[in-house]
């Protein structure tokens, strides 16, 4: 047995005594009995002896041997003389060495009063070779936790405080004399602290963190309590270590700004991330472009014809040509035709070529039409709406037997072409008005894919604006950054003219911009500068900055929920913890165990 494990005992003997109001007396100062005690708490003080662990002789106040415990039985014909004799008046405990069948021991004595009657009591432990080696990698194990930074709380596996080092004592101003020898859960009870890990890694068994409060501190504690078990699986002590979440939280803001510092540099790793199901050229995490994109990988496989639906410059294009790049045609060529650009009288000869001597001016060796073109590959017919109705049958044609005859040619040639069109107007109402074949529009709209204008999408407006920055960038040699109340302008506005509007206006901040600028809302074009002033007097209304960010915060939630309608990809979409999530929904009073519909219903 160790020295240490005399001390921890003897500290306990002296809680015990303390509890049971008997008085311990130290040097000139007594601590005053506070009732009188009746015999039973002698037979208490048998109990304590008769389950320690080392050898223990009670004396009465005239050195006469009245108790001692069945471990002290070997010693008691050497021990007949207690060293409690030569105890100097007032000192309260006394350690002296004996040599016993040459045998060093090292004994203890303490002086106790009980029931206003005086006593000793004492122990004794064999002082060896090994002993003097425990002692001495205690002495040290004593130096290397006092110079650990971290505070370090250990306890036995019944609960008692061990010890403390010496920053967990500078951290919180709670010294060894208060906790030692007390057991955590009387620690609570009197305020110590609030909440206790090591209770709960008795309870569980594993290693737990919790975040705690500890007297006369404003601080809030990471705590980490984890158990060291002996051979038999059973808890034989609980380390726990402490942490200032206030340094750490600084620390946590100081790392977020200097990742926002950075972010301008790792543009191009969150546009690679945003992009979708792995879908090239598709920027987003809606959840109308996830449905796009679920669309666009089980067309993949087939070859079927494609019509593309929506606003001007929501990207038709450029779902046509993932449509292309995601399928087996994508070594081959990918033909884009705007209908509206090819004057009438040339559009023929443009589709499908002609023969050589077909008409005046026409190229002598003849020419390949753009259907022949994209053989193999996907031929995109952008605003199908304004192709002649001429040139409609035909086209038809091509669809129904996938053969082609030039201009001026007689005979009719094979051509294996995926054919995707696309229009931004209602293609009923282009049929009502006559400018679309009914029989084509079937043809064409074998499987049709409505794209969500920019608007319908707002969780995308960040993605994108990152895409064309970096894009721009690198184009003009130029680098800006853009201001929090920029991208709170870019989120409110309608954007009217979609993806396309979107990236002309960025490629006309990065032009008219100093290299590495700031982009502030009065370097934005006129349109969308009205909409930043609108928002401007929305901030400069009675409320503090405090409500204000909560509003935007409570609104960024609620915005990305309906996105996801999940509460994992929410908090990846806005880039917090889950629990962070939950805890902030708590706050603005979103309950996402609601239908749904009612939580899209918050504002």
């Amino acid at each position: 047995m160790c020295d240490f494990a005399l001390d921890y005992d003897s500290i306990l003997l002296q809680r015990w005594i303390s509890e049971k109001i008997i008085t311990i007396t130290e040097g000139e100062e007594s601590l005053s009995m506070e009732k009188e005690l009746s015999k039973s708490k002698v037979d208490n003080l048998k109990d304590f002896i008769n389950n320690t662990e080392y050898p223990v002789f009670l004396f009465d106040a005239n050195f006469k041997m009245v108790y001692f415990n069945k471990n002290a039985e070997p010693f008691i014909e050497f021990y007949k003389e207690p060293i409690s004799m030569t105890m100097e008046k007032g000192k309260k405990q006394i350690e002296k060495t004996m040599l016993i069948n040459s045998t060093t021991y090292k004994c203890k004595g303490f002086q106790i009063n009980l029931n206003e009657e005086k006593f000793y009591y004492e122990t004794i432990d064999p002082l060896t070779d090994e002993h003097e080696k425990i002692m001495n990698l205690h002495e040290e194990l004593e130096m290397i936790i006092n110079g650990v930074h971290d505070g370090i709380y250990v306890v036995d596996g019944r609960g008692f405080t061990l010890r403390i080092n010496k920053s967990y004592s500078e951290l919180t101003g709670i010294t060894k004399s208060e906790v030692v020898g007390v057991h955590v859960s009387e620690l609570v009870e009197s305020g110590y602290f609030d909440i206790s890990s090591t209770l709960k890694v008795l309870k569980y068994k594993k290693t737990v963190s919790i975040l705690q409060r500890i007297k006369n501190t404003k601080q809030t504690w990471l705590v980490t309590a984890k158990p060291i078990l002996n051979e038999e699986g059973a808890i034989k002590r609980i380390v726990s270590t402490i942490y200032d979440m206030t340094e750490l939280n600084g620390l946590r803001e100081e790392l977020k700004g200097k990742s926002l510092a950075i972010r301008d540099k790792q543009k191009e790793i969150d546009v690679l991330r945003s992009q979708l199901s792995n879908v090239p050229g598709i920027i987003g995490n809606s959840n109308k472009m996830k449905k796009v994109v679920n669309l666009i990988q089980k067309l993949s496989s087939v070859n079927t014809s494609v019509l593309l639906l929506g606003e001007t410059g929501v990207g038709k294009s450029m779902i046509a040509k993932a449509l292309h790049n995601s399928g087996n045609r994508k070594e081959q060529n990918f033909i884009e035709i705007n209908c509206g650009a090819i004057p009438e009288n040339l559009f023929e000869s443009e589709l499908f070529g002609y023969k050589a001597g077909s008409f005046t001016g026409a190229n002598s060796g003849g020419k390949k039409g753009l259907i022949e073109v994209a053989n193999k590959g996907t031929l995109f017919l952008d605003e199908i709406g304004e192709m002649p109705m001429s040139l409609q049958v035909k086209l038809l044609t091509v669809l129904q037997n996938k053969q082609i005859r030039k201009v001026g040619d007689v005979i009719d040639k094979e051509v294996d072409v995926r054919i995707i069109a696309a229009t931004n107007k209602d293609p009923h109402k282009l049929i009502d008005e006559g400018k679309l074949r009914e029989d084509l529009y079937y043809r064409l709209s074998v499987v049709p894919i409505q794209i969500p204008s920019l608007k319908e999408r707002k969780e995308d407006v960040f993605p994108l604006v990152n895409h064309f920055i970096d894009r721009y960038s690198k184009a003009h040699n130029k680098y800006i950054k853009l201001s929090r109340e920029v991208m709170d302008v870019f989120y409110s506005y309608h954007w009217p003219g979609n993806i396309r509007e979107l990236e002309h206006v960025i490629e006309q901040i990065i032009v008219l911009s100093d290299d590495n600028g700031l982009i502030d809302t009065t370097d934005l074009p006129q349109q969308i500068l009205q909409r930043g002033k609108n928002l401007e007097q929305d901030f400069t209304s009675a409320r503090s900055l405090k409500e204000i960010t909560e509003d935007i915060e409570k609104k960024a939630i609620i915005e990305a929920w309906k996105s996801t309608l999940n509460i994992e990809k929410t908090a990846e979409l806005l880039e917090v913890h889950r629990t962070t999530l939950i805890r902030k929904a708590s706050k603005y009073r979103i309950n996402f165990d609601r239908n749904p519909s009612d939580i899209l219903n918050q504002q």
